[in-house]
This record gives C-alpha cells, structure tokens and sequence, in this order.
C-alpha cells in the first residue's frame, strides 16, 4: 500500500491530484496503522538509536579527556550558491559540543593549498609505460591512471590521494593560530574581503 502512494512533494498538479485521489478513499486503513502499538513508537525507537550513536561517535573523540575540535563550515560564506551542511551533521556537531569545545573554521582553501608548503596544489597523472606480452612497451591510457594531489612547489613532497587529508591538516593548523591568536594566514583568505557579510576571522569559541 505504502509503495503505491504517489509522491506529493510535487509542483505538478496533475500528481497531486493523483495523491489526493489515492489518500483520501484509504484514510480510514491508514489511521488504523498509525494506531497500532509498534507503529507509534517506531519515530521514538528510530530517534533513541540516533542519539545513542552520536553518543558512541563522541565519546569516540573525547575518550574522556579534554578535547578541542576545529570543525569546518563547509565553505558556506563563500561563493555565488553558499553551501549548508546536511542535518545529520548539523545534528552531531551539535551533539558534540556537549562533550568538548567547538570552534567553528573557515574551510576556504584549505582543500587547495598544501599543507607542507603553503603553495597551491594541483591534480597530476603521472605516464605510466606498460610491458605488453610481445615485449614492447606501451603508454597506459589516462582513465586507466589515478589523480594524484601534490604541491606545485619541486622541493615539496606532498603527493596523496585524498585531497581531504591535506585540507584536515590545513584546518587542524588553523585551530592552532586562532587559538594562539595569530593572524591568519594570506593563502587561506579570500582576494576580496568585501564580498562577504560575515568576517571570515571572527570568533566562535563555543564552551560546552
């Protein structure tokens, strides 16, 4: 029953007539399935489990001791479509703050710079020559090579695969400055400060 109910979330009014038609004849069958003892309890049984495990997911970064989290914000002050967190994670973060302090960090280049050097990273693919059975060799094909990340600076030897380690890194050394409460560095502030309303070096030290 539940599978044939059409979708309302539609602005097409022709489905939304569908769902009105198909609702509203079977009204009285689906009143008696929100009343029966396990379905009314399923919300409350499905929000326990998800409380119970943020609480496993926090007490698995805090293990009891005094803990400092820098968590990003997802580089939502910035650009033409400001992008937001999802709710789960809005949800742990706010979880979390009732177990450490959490201060919120500007994310913006941290995924694009090196976290050795501080010099711009970029996406290489190395030419890999293969052997073939009849003893000549062969240049593999680009989909067939991984991109990896590594620093345009020769001396640097960052080279990885994840470019989420590398940005971690940079928020982790950021977390640092503000709380030694040092300026924060060029490469990682945006060229035009005007065009945001919010200070991208204000602080939002939040004590559980």
């Amino acid at each position: 029953m539940w599978r044939n109910i059409p979708s309302f979330k539609t602005t097409n009014l022709e489905k939304m007539c569908k769902y009105f038609e198909y609702v509203y004849p079977n009204l009285n069958t689906i009143f008696k399935i929100h009343l029966y003892k396990n379905f009314r309890g399923l919300s409350f049984r499905s929000y326990c489990r998800g409380k119970a495990t943020m609480h496993k997911l926090c007490k698995a970064i805090v293990e009891n001791k005094k803990t400092l989290v820098g968590f990003g914000d997802f580089s939502q002050q910035h650009g033409l479509v400001k992008k937001h967190p999802t709710e789960p994670i809005q949800k742990f973060k706010h979880e979390l703050r009732r177990y450490c302090d959490v201060i919120d960090i500007d994310e913006w280049g941290t995924s694009k710079t090196c976290n050795l050097s501080m010099k711009p990273i970029e996406l290489y693919k190395n030419k890999v020559i293969r052997k073939k059975r009849d003893g000549t060799y062969t240049k593999a094909r680009i989909f067939q090579i991984n991109s990896v990340i590594r620093c345009k600076l020769n001396e640097c030897k960052l080279c990885c695969m994840d470019r989420d380690i590398n940005a971690s890194k940079n928020i982790l050394y950021l977390l640092q400055l503000q709380q030694a409460g040092k300026k924060r560095p060029e490469c990682f502030s945006p060229k035009n400060m005007n065009d945001y309303d919010t200070p991208l070096w204000e602080d939002k030290y939040v004590v559980a």
